[in-house]
């Protein structure tokens, strides 16, 4: 992606993803309002350093996502986890004051390798 470039994942309606993901450069992938919705198969994310990032929205399951490399959680807004499992081999960065909520069995495991780095005043429930 070049430099100011924004893909949308969900452009605020409820959006399907299931297999692999991975992405460069300087823009951003975003997920800012709407539902991600991780399909039964599973997805893994894989993007490096400040390109995806959760700002708003909701992250849906009823699959499995694994972040491998680097997700971003900023801003103010509620990000709601329902129904899908995070599995966390990368890295986590949750800066902002926006809470992330569990809901309806989701579940956040940050595994052996994984690094989930709370930077600022939020809640996980």
């Amino acid at each position: 992606m070049t430099s100011g470039a924004v893909l949308d994942l969900t452009g605020g309606a409820t959006h399907i993803y299931t297999g692999n993901y991975l992405g460069a450069g300087a823009g951003t992938v975003r997920l800012s309002s709407g539902t991600l919705q991780v399909g039964a198969s599973g997805a893994t994310f894989n993007f490096p350093g400040s390109l995806f990032q959760w700002t708003a929205g909701t992250l849906s399951g009823p699959g499995v996502l694994t972040n491998t490399d680097t997700l971003n959680l900023g801003g103010v807004a509620l990000k709601p986890l329902n129904g899908a499992i995070l599995n966390n081999v990368g890295s986590v960065a949750w800066a902002g004051t926006g809470n992330m909520n569990l809901y309806n069995g989701a579940m956040v495991n940050n595994l052996a390798s994984g690094l989930f780095d709370a930077q600022d005043n939020a809640t996980l429930t």
